[in-house]
Formats: C-alpha cells, sequence, structure tokens
C-alpha cells in the first residue's frame, strides 16, 4: 500500500459559536512550521453512533429555530417526506448504500435530523396557537 504523504502546520483557531465559523489563521512565508509525515491518516466524523444522533438532535433543533424566526412553517407531512428524501439522498444519490454500516448509519443520522428539524418546526406552531 502507497503511502500519501501528509503536511501539517501548527495553525491558530478562532471560532465563534455562534455563528458556527471557524477562521483560520494564515501562514504568512513561515514555512519552518511545516513537516512531511510519510503515515495514513484516518478521520472519523464521529466517535461513535450515539455523539452522531446527539449532534444531530442539536443542529435539528437550532435550524429549526433559525427557520422558524425567518417564518417558515411545517406541515404535517413535511418530517415524514423530508426525511424519507435525506435517507434516499444518503443511501441512493451518494452510494452510501455501498459503502457498509458507517455509511447507514451517516444516512440515518441525516433522515433522523431531517425529521426532527420539522417536527420541532411543527411544535413551535402547536405552541404559538396556545
Amino acid at each position: 500500500m502507497k503511502k500519501n504523504k501528509v503536511i501539517i502546520a501548527n495553525m491558530k483557531m478562532n471560532g465563534s459559536l455562534s455563528s458556527n465559523e471557524i477562521y483560520l489563521t494564515k501562514i504568512k512565508n513561515n514555512f519552518n512550521n511545516f513537516k512531511n509525515l510519510d503515515v495514513d491518516m484516518l478521520h472519523y466524523s464521529f466517535e461513535n453512533f450515539g455523539v452522531l444522533v446527539s449532534k444531530a438532535d442539536r443542529f435539528a433543533v437550532n435550524l429549526a429555530k433559525v427557520r422558524y424566526a425567518e417564518g417558515k412553517r411545517a406541515s404535517w407531512y413535511d418530517p415524514f417526506l423530508h426525511g424519507f428524501g435525506a435517507m434516499f439522498k444518503g443511501l441512493i444519490i451518494k452510494g452510501g448504500i455501498t459503502g457498509g454500516i458507517h455509511e447507514w448509519h451517516v444516512a440515518f443520522a441525516s433522515a433522523y435530523n431531517s425529521y426532527m428539524k420539522y417536527v420541532v418546526m411543527l411544535e413551535m406552531a402547536q405552541n404559538e396557537k396556545k
């Protein structure tokens, strides 16, 4: 197996939690921070399935609040329609069906995230009517 070279640089990360944006400071003409590594690098988007689902919950609630504040409303069928659409996109369109159990987990979490976003918007609309 051929190993790819990985370049790692020391960079400071400055982020704002409210805007979910992370800015990387640029390294200007200072190539002493770079090192070549002759290793394989594995990257996992999530530690385990529980972390993936809890992150999906947070994102769904936050996005539902933003969309609701922008005036978007959900119908009774939106959670099912968008949840199914996200699952279809993850498994069929993006090819996750052939990617193994981890790809199925990601597709399921995406569908769950989409479903919950519209459920939260429906709950917000019901609470507003009361």
